[in-house]
């Protein structure tokens, strides 16, 4: 019998992987729209991979000092700030960023919800 700590965190890691998959598709689509080509769409995926290992060291020094709940929260809103701002982008240079800052809040929350 699976505990229900471990069935969430199933839960929790199966939503994870969808949204992924979701927004995976999104940029991809969004990409092409621009214009744009795969090896602009690994570029941008590429910042948010280095934005989000870079980020993850820090994150966990300073979660350790000021608390986890704090950096939660507040990169949740962060991140939907992105989220939202992606319909609202009109270039590739726009995407680049929103890409970096969508690295360095899903870092935040990737480092601290499992400690959490």
């Amino acid at each position: 019998m699976v505990s229900n700590k471990s069935g969430n965190y199933h839960l929790y890691q199966f939503s994870n992987s969808a949204l992924a998959f979701a927004l995976m598709l999104f940029w991809m689509v969004f990409l092409w729209d621009f214009g744009g080509s795969i090896e602009q769409f690994g570029f941008a995926l590429g910042l948010m991979m280095l934005a989000q290992s870079i980020t993850s060291y820090f994150v966990g020094n300073y979660s350790d000092k000021f608390g986890r709940k704090i950096f939660l929260i507040i990169s949740g809103f962060i991140l939907t700030g992105v989220i939202f701002a992606y319909t609202l982008i009109s270039s590739l240079i726009e995407l680049y960023i929103l890409q970096i800052i969508n690295g360095i809040t899903s870092s935040v929350q990737a480092t601290m919800e499992p400690a959490f």
